[in-house]
């Protein structure tokens, strides 16, 4: 059993400079009973107003974290692991419409290993691994262009890779995609008081370990796919403000897959199991009714 309270101390202060940028500095500090460490995270950000309705934002700092409880089961002779960020930003907000970019650099540290041979071993746990997650984001949203329509688009690229668990080597990990896109969509119908909306998700496939292969993770499994849509209807019921709401998830009804379960067989071979969402498409109607 895992039984512990961490107590904890945070500190902040911010300043102007120059009118125009502002500097905020903070240390958060962690004590835990249970692994008998302490932690000192700093943590720095800048923001500097380069014009009227935009501003470039700079940000840096250690995080720490305590290893999964999974892990703990078998022992408590393990550090905090840590993750140090550094991020850089741009954003413009003018008119009901957001523009923002963002690159950034996390460097991965400690990470907890084990042997999956034999998991249950105490001493085959340390904190050797590490890893690294650099990549590009780039956000769009807009309220302004077409009368009562609310959008806004994503794109984000990671290059990330992580030595850690029963992981042999460095590689991306499985919940990684390298490439990943998305677009939301609400408008609001006033002659009929409801919202319509929709979102579109796609990403590129996920990495995974193919038992057969002489090379770990070298595998990628099929894209992402999946659009939705919804509806709320505001309407009035025994004088109470209620809504209609119905919704059908992945329209198209694409066998989307997240990975694969291997089981070696008699004769030394071994199938795959392909890991996909209970429902290929999901339907949901609900009445909500506000009685206050």
């Amino acid at each position: 059993g895992i039984d512990e309270q961490m107590p904890s101390r945070y500190a902040e202060s911010e300043v102007m400079v120059l009118r125009k940028v502002a500097v905020r500095a903070g240390v958060r500090g962690e004590w835990s009973p249970l692994l008998d460490r302490m932690n000192l995270a700093p943590r720095f950000s800048a923001a500097w107003l380069v014009g009227e309705n935009s501003q470039i934002s700079f940000a840096t700092g250690v995080y720490n974290q305590k290893p999964q409880e999974q892990m703990l089961r078998f022992t408590h002779d393990l550090d905090f692991e840590r993750a140090e960020h550094y991020i850089l930003n741009y954003q413009m907000q003018k008119n009901n419409r957001i523009f923002r970019v963002e690159v950034y650099q996390k460097n991965y540290h400690d990470l907890v290993r084990y042997d999956a041979a034999d998991f249950t071993r105490a001493d085959g746990y340390n904190n050797s691994g590490e890893g690294y997650a650099r990549g590009l984001e780039v956000f769009w949203r807009d309220q302004q262009t077409i009368r009562q329509l609310d959008y806004w688009v994503s794109y984000s690229y990671v290059d990330t890779k992580r030595l850690y668990k029963d992981y042999p080597e460095e590689v991306r990990p499985t919940f990684a995609p390298e490439h990943s896109f998305s677009f939301v969509g609400k408008w609001w119908v006033q002659k009929i008081t409801t919202q319509f909306g929709g979102t579109l998700t796609w990403t590129s496939g996920r990495p995974y370990n193919d038992p057969a292969s002489a090379e770990f993770m070298d595998q990628l499994t099929p894209n992402y796919f999946d659009i939705s849509l919804n509806a709320s209807h505001l309407f009035p019921l025994f004088g109470k403000t209620s809504v209609l709401y119905a919704s059908v998830s992945n329209i198209t009804g694409r066998k989307n897959i997240f990975g694969y379960r291997y089981y070696q067989t008699p004769q030394g071979t071994y199938t795959a199991d392909p890991v996909r969402p209970e429902a290929d498409r999901f339907f949901f109607i609900g009445l909500f009714i506000n009685f206050s």
